[in-house]
């Protein structure tokens, strides 16, 4: 490894930086922060904070714009126990926390029990660990695997099998950095998000010591692709990586040196280094 052209500097000396440039009001030019302005404005991904008013306000706009007909519309009411479960145990997920845990999970427990379709309630919490990772839903996938922990590893499987984790070609076949595809960087954040979140969640289960294994050496030949040019590219499969990183052999990371790490930038090699640190 060539650490040569990486200045590494100690994260308290970061921070008074910081703390140095907010507290002196640093002058930045109006065209930075009119790019700022423009990026946070027209592209979620780059918003700070999850303003829900914000978007309860845009979702009542879009519904009195929408331009009524006279047509006759039905709604049945007449929902089965296993829709009912499945409406319970969406709302139950959702209000879900660290407070209410011995209750909520107890409910949910309860319709886990009844349910005859678990791969329905299965793709439903994984759909909420991609979106936002949180080790309470792995408690809700044990109860799962307790009941039947044939469909959490079929799940994990056909996710590792069918490499649902592989970066799409939409997101390597144009450079999504560049300034006019803002809205596909914002895809790709989510994208890279939900793999990250689903590929942490694997490491929880011990039947999936053999995907670990299998998925570590996949990443490592996307990595090693050669016409891997674009460092996000590179990155993306690095940061996946890092998640299995108590799981790395010796042969792994001599596969890993393969790397002509010269070819990308800093942020590539700062992740590729970061693999080599021990904990």
């Amino acid at each position: 490894m060539n650490n040569d052209d990486l200045i590494k500097i100690d994260i308290s000396e970061f921070k008074n930086k910081l703390d140095y440039y907010i507290k002196e009001n640093i002058h930045i030019n109006d065209k930075t922060i009119e790019k700022k302005h423009f990026l946070i404005n027209n592209f979620n991904c780059f918003k700070d904070k999850y303003d829900s008013k914000f978007l309860w306000e845009k979702k009542k706009k879009k519904i009195t714009n929408i331009k009524t007909n006279k047509k006759i519309h039905t709604f049945t009411t007449n929902l089965t126990d296993t829709s009912k479960n499945k409406k319970t145990f969406i709302s139950l997920l959702n209000k879900l926390t660290s407070n209410n845990k011995k209750l909520i999970i107890n409910d949910i427990k309860n319709i886990i029990s009844v349910n005859d379709d678990l791969e329905e309630l299965t793709d439903i919490v994984f759909t909420n660990i991609s979106k936002n990772y949180n080790e309470l839903y792995l408690d809700i996938l044990y109860l799962i695997y307790n009941k039947n922990n044939k469909i959490i590893d079929t799940y994990f499987n056909d996710y590792i099998k069918n490499k649902k984790w592989i970066l799409l070609n939409e997101y390597n076949n144009v450079n999504i950095m560049d300034e006019n595809n803002y809205e596909l960087f914002c895809e790709y954040k989510k994208f890279k998000l939900s793999n990250k979140n689903i590929l942490i969640s694997l490491l929880f289960f011990k039947s999936n010591e053999h995907l670990i294994k299998n998925v570590i050496e996949k990443i490592i030949e996307q990595i090693l692709i050669e016409n891997n040019f674009k460092s996000y590219v590179v990155n993306y499969y690095l940061e996946l990586l890092d998640i299995f990183k108590k799981h790395l052999t010796d042969n792994n990371y001599s596969k890993i040196e393969d790397l002509n790490i010269n070819n990308y930038d800093k942020s590539t090699k700062f992740l590729y280094n970061n693999l080599f640190i021990k904990e």
